[in-house]
């Protein structure tokens, strides 16, 4: 695939892991077994193009396991038209090891925090199959480490610098080098998800956990002041720079998620859609939001996956648009 010319803008590919279990790549299950894909990585490539991630889960006797017969990462136009992007087989086991992915954009640098190894950072290129360990030390299992704009820097949570068990916000340069802590953060909650503003000078991060109790800040790079926005987690700072999304769960006892959005100085807070309605208009099974939103590169839009599909809604809350059922 070509890359195309122009303004240079990191891409995040934002996953949630929903199957449980290992990745095998044996044959197709028995026909006398529930398959169903698992989607849990969304981009919007400059091409127009949605990258997601799949992996297929297999329901058997009360056991839910993942296998790599369709594993990989594929795109998607808006008329549904589905190709393979990366699906070799040595993807499986790297797709199945993190929550969170960043795609340079070089579209070949992917970066991720592997949970079956303490966390640890790693930098694999598509096209070569290299494989880097760029952080191995102070980071949590579930970090979401972030391209910044220009490609030449990575943000990441770490707690080193902290107290023990809290990420706090750290930057490092593209090869691991420089690593240090932005900042002194007031107190000691955890950091993590972050996602930057198009001029490489804020983060907005997520800020506490679980999610029914995290925040939304935003991060002044160089002074490395924090300013805490709403509720939330999961930020996502549009290309234009005017809004920040990010997804909210409510107080009830289903913890129904919706989709948000917010400007960077905190005004203008509005809900975009939720599962809830979501599942009542479409007649769609409830499942979560499978990791972060992802924007358009014109800033008009957003795509996300929810359950065997990708989603797309405009910035205004119209159009919402089920793009692509995966089978």
């Amino acid at each position: 695939m070509k890359v195309p010319s122009g303004p240079r803008q990191a891409l995040s590919v934002i996953v949630a892991t929903v199957a449980v279990g290992g990745c095998s790549d044996r044959p197709r299950a028995p026909s006398t077994l529930e398959a169903s894909p698992r989607l849990g990585a969304v981009a919007w490539l400059v091409d127009g193009q949605i990258v997601f991630r799949r992996l297929d889960a297999v329901t058997g006797n009360g056991v839910v396991r993942t296998t790599c017969d369709s594993a990989g990462l594929y795109e998607v136009d808006l008329s549904g038209r589905v190709t393979a992007w990366h699906a070799e087989a040595r993807l499986c086991d790297v797709l199945h090891s993190s929550d969170a992915f960043s795609l340079h954009t070089n579209r070949r640098d992917l970066i991720f925090a592997d949970k079956n190894a303490e966390g640890a950072i790693r930098r694999l290129d598509l096209e070569a199959g290299s494989d880097t360990v760029l952080v191995r030390r102070c980071v949590p299992v579930t970090g979401a480490p972030a391209w910044s704009p220009d490609g030449r820097t990575i943000a990441y949570s770490a707690s080193c610098a902290g107290a023990p068990g809290w990420g706090q916000l750290h930057v490092m340069t593209q090869d691991g080098a420089g690593n240090r802590r932005i900042g002194e953060p007031p107190d000691s909650v955890a950091e993590d998800a972050p996602s930057w503003a198009p001029d490489g000078q804020r983060i907005a991060f997520q800020r506490g956990s679980p999610l029914w109790h995290s925040q939304i800040a935003v991060l002044d790079v160089r002074s490395g002041q924090r300013r805490i926005l709403t509720s939330g987690y999961g930020p996502s700072w549009s290309p234009t720079s005017e809004w920040i999304a990010f997804a909210r769960v409510d107080s009830t006892r289903e913890a129904v998620p919706s989709i948000w959005l917010i400007h960077p100085d905190g005004r203008g807070e509005r809900a975009l859609v939720s599962v809830d309605s979501l599942s009542s208009a479409r007649r769609v099974e409830r499942a979560w939001i499978t990791g972060a939103l992802v924007w358009s590169p014109d800033g008009g839009k957003l795509a996300f996956a929810l359950g065997e599909a990708i989603w797309t809604i405009n910035g205004d809350g119209s159009g919402l648009r089920r793009v692509k059922v995966v089978r």
